[in-house]
């Protein structure tokens, strides 16, 4: 369980300086079809909102995979194993086996909920015109 444990650490460090990759380069995007010019006064207050958007979104998106992927292996590596040498965690040591995955598991739901009304908030703030161009006779 030691080596397991320590390969999940080194993917969960390799995929946080992944999450931080994507999220500069969206933040670089957002920045190039949104200058300073543009926005004037509400520059700091917009590049704040998107940068806490991206944060949520992404990292939120990209650890709900991990967690499924590793969810994943345990149950085939248990289903798939003619002879039981790897048993699941026992619910009697939850503190140690357990927490971390419903830490995680909860900081991820509430991520993307917070991901979701931001993009309420934003959508609902854009005004749209429909405007019939057809000649009146």
């Amino acid at each position: 369980m030691d080596y397991f444990w320590n390969q999940m650490l080194i993917a969960f460090i390799i995929f946080q300086v992944i999450i931080a990759v994507i999220i500069g380069a969206r933040l670089a995007v957002f920045l190039r079809q949104n200058p300073r010019e543009l926005l004037k006064d509400k520059f700091c207050k917009v590049l704040t909102l998107r940068f806490i958007y991206l944060i949520l979104d992404v990292w939120a998106g990209i650890m709900f995979w991990i967690i499924f992927f590793t969810s994943a292996y345990w149950f085939v590596t248990y289903k798939l194993q003619g002879s039981a040498y790897l048993l699941l965690p026992s619910i009697d040591n939850w503190g140690t086996t357990y927490r971390v995955f419903d830490a995680i598991f909860g900081i991820v739901l509430a991520f993307r909920f917070f991901a979701i009304i931001f993009a309420i908030f934003e959508q609902a703030s854009v005004d749209i015109f429909l405007i019939d161009w057809e000649a009146q006779p």
